[in-house]
């Protein structure tokens, strides 16, 4: 019986893409998949109903302050070390071991390390580069370094890579890494559901009449959230001309949502409504596809990453409103499936004109989005990750 493990140093349960690649695993012949990270989060149901997956819970370290972390991060590290190496003992002698990256300290290297030792095969899916999301967080530029010499020194040892864009594909290259790209696809989850409208208006108290705005965010530095209040200061009189007001829906969770809330409040908007939530997986997939617009605040830390909100919102039907940054044309066909803009001023320009002057039409953008979305994840997964997986390619 083949055994595939899965290891996401971060909660599974919002790690979507690679609990796609566990679910795409669990349906191969015989196959048993062991699943190792944090399970804070519900995981897909799938995942839940099927016999052969199995979970290792990881402890995350404590939750300290930002400006520790020089201090507590090689303790963080030895303390991920320590539970990874006591899951030696219990994981079985594999046929492919697959690790997120990032975080890319420990895990590149304790895959890496076991994979010598019980495995055959050791794949690295890039998500995006783990040093510069250190620089992001004013890391000190010696660790920021450190942390690259080891990223890809670790990494050059994996049997075989995948990565999510072109540019992180090239940017790998020139390390001399090769990789292919396995894009992401929104889940079945995602797709339109205005029927799911009136239902929200009343659990949310919103006005089902509104434009309703969603935006998705975890609250960290590579998401520029101020942005969007500087979008409403520049909009709000001009939707005095409007049939509609705007209602802005901010969803997820994190250490600075309340002083943004705090924020909001002294602005005394006339013709824009916030609203701050965090739903069940499910439920957040019904709210995007009962929206009118989608807007991705992410300014990749890299460069070479893409927003995994942002596709979702794409998979609901939504237009994709996204700061413009290195390879966001990657996603966002600017004009067919969204728009892009690179301040507040931009983006209530873009506002106005879908809904004020009517010059942008929202109704051809959503269908753009919904023709883009057409392609599926297990499609993509069969292409481009199953030979690299299985050693055929």
């Amino acid at each position: 019986m083949p055994n595939y493990v899965v290891v996401v140093l971060g909660d599974i349960g919002r790690s979507p893409r690679m609990q796609n690649h566990s679910v795409c695993l669990s349906k191969l012949p015989d196959a048993n998949v062991h699943i190792v990270g944090y399970h804070e989060s519900p995981l897909f149901k799938e995942l839940q109903d099927a016999k052969n997956v199995h979970i290792y819970k990881i402890h995350p370290f404590f939750d300290l302050p930002r400006y520790l972390f020089p201090i507590y991060a090689p303790l963080k590290i030895f303390w991920l070390m320590l539970q990874l190496f006591t899951l030696f003992f219990r994981l079985p002698k594999f046929d492919l071991i697959l690790a997120q990256n990032p975080p890319s300290m420990p895990t590149v290297p304790f895959c890496w390390l076991i994979n010598l030792v019980k495995g055959k095969r050791f794949v690295i899916d890039w998500h995006n580069l783990g040093f510069s999301l250190l620089k992001v967080h004013k890391t000190s530029k010696t660790i920021v370094k450190i942390a690259q010499f080891f990223e890809f020194l670790f990494g050059r040892k994996a049997t075989a890579h995948i990565t999510v864009t072109k540019a992180l594909q090239e940017y790998l290259r020139y390390h001399k890494i090769e990789s292919v790209v396995v894009y992401d696809r929104p889940s079945d989850l995602f797709k339109p559901c205005p029927e799911e409208r009136e239902r929200f208006a009343k659990e949310l108290n919103i006005n089902a009449n509104d434009y309703w705005l969603i935006s998705s965010t975890s609250w960290t530095p590579d998401e520029k959230i101020g942005i969007l209040l500087d979008a409403a200061e520049h909009l709000d009189n001009d939707l005095s001309n409007s049939d509609r007001c705007l209602s802005i829906i901010i969803t997820g969770k994190g250490p600075d949502q309340r002083a943004f809330a705090s924020e909001v409040k002294g602005r005394n908007f006339k013709n824009i409504s916030f609203y701050f939530e965090f739903l069940k997986y499910e439920d957040y997939a019904k709210l995007l596809g009962a929206c009118d617009i989608g807007v991705s605040l992410h300014i990749s830390s890299s460069g070479v990453d893409l927003p995994m909100k942002g596709l979702d919102m794409i998979g609901a039907g939504l237009p994709l409103l996204s700061v413009d940054y290195q390879c966001i044309q990657e996603l966002v066909d600017d004009q067919i499936n969204g728009l892009l803009f690179n301040d507040g001023k931009e983006l209530a320009e873009l506002l106005k004109k879908m809904f004020i002057t009517k010059d942008i039409s929202i109704a051809k953008l959503k269908e753009g989005s919904v023709q883009s979305s057409k392609k599926k994840w297990d499609d993509i997964w069969n292409e481009c990750a199953k030979d690299v997986f299985l050693g055929t390619k």
